[in-house]
């Protein structure tokens, strides 16, 4: 078991208001030979006094979850599910989301009310010379619908110091910990990994996702928000397709001191990804914003 304490930012303006702490308690547990393998549990606290937009303490808010990872009848296996709650001060202005009961300045405030779920399966198949592992992943991280805007709450999950570089494509679209990638309407990733021994000394890794929004875009379930949403709030023909992103990378282990790594990566953009984050439909950028785009990189590690 595990205790820290974060100063996640320390901003004391000129008349040493506090403007802008935030301060983080992360309380964690972990404990082994649970189900093939171990089960850790979080807690966190969020005080953050950013007093800056709205006059007052915009947010004190709590995330507590669980993870099991483990092996079982020859499968690796990962589940967890976090929940959040408390505050969500101003953001819910800033978001544009529709949210009633909410006022800029004011102590009236939204309430978070945030889910993440993810399952990742994989298996590795020693017996062969290539030893390939195949992993099906699926996340899903809520996001504001009409409920929440009834409800006066905000439901985009909040990342937190997540690496999202790691999980949701290697091109980075969606690092914003806020969900500000998404519009807010959260996001749904659909995986499939893949590992292969070419040779001694050669690994090749191909990775292809498929992203959506959480919230229905097109359903009955989006309207208000929707209609508030400046972004999009004219175009109905909008579906969840976020579009989706292939990896591929090539590992050389070139010696005992040094890793070569090369990668290739393409996204297949989609109308509501380039209307999200390309402008919206009342701009030619948003509606225009459909090229697919393309990243390599080469990387030489050596450790002395």
């Amino acid at each position: 078991m595990s205790y820290t304490f974060l100063q996640g930012d320390e901003a004391d303006s000129a008349n040493n208001s506090n403007a802008g702490d935030e301060k983080v308690h992360v309380f964690y547990g972990n404990t082994q030979g649970i189900m093939g393998g171990s089960l850790s549990g979080i807690f966190t606290i969020t005080n953050d006094d950013n007093t800056s937009t709205g006059g007052q303490d915009a947010e004190e808010w709590y995330t507590i979850g669980a993870r099991q990872k483990g092996k079982m009848g020859g499968l690796d296996y990962r589940v967890e599910f976090y929940h959040q709650f408390g505050d969500a001060g101003n953001i819910s202005n800033t978001c544009a989301c529709g949210i009633t009961g909410v006022e800029a300045g004011s102590g009236n405030k939204a309430d978070r009310d945030a889910q993440m779920f993810g399952i990742r399966v994989g298996k590795t198949f020693a017996n062969n010379p290539m030893k390939p592992t195949i992993t099906l992943w699926y996340d899903n991280l809520s996001g504001v619908d009409d409920d929440d805007a009834a409800a006066g709450d905000f439901g985009q999950f909040d990342t937190m110091y997540d690496t999202g570089h790691k999980f949701y494509g290697f091109q980075d679209f969606y690092l914003s910990r806020t969900g500000a990638g998404t519009g807010f309407y959260g996001m749904q990733d659909i995986a499939i990994k893949t590992k292969w021994a070419l040779k001694p000394g050669w690994t090749a890794k191909a990775d292809m996702h498929w992203f959506m929004t959480a919230t229905d875009l097109g359903g009955n379930d989006s309207d208000t928000v929707r209609a508030a949403d400046a972004t999009i709030a004219n175009d109905n023909t909008l579906d969840n397709d976020l579009g989706s992103e292939l990896d591929l990378t090539l590992v050389h282990k070139y010696d005992a001191n040094t890793t070569i790594s090369a990668g290739y990566s393409h996204y297949f953009t989609s109308v509501t990804f380039g209307e999200l984050n390309g402008g919206g439909n009342t701009d030619t950028n948003g509606l225009n914003s459909n090229d697919d785009s393309d990243w390599a990189y080469i990387q030489i590690d050596t450790r002395f």
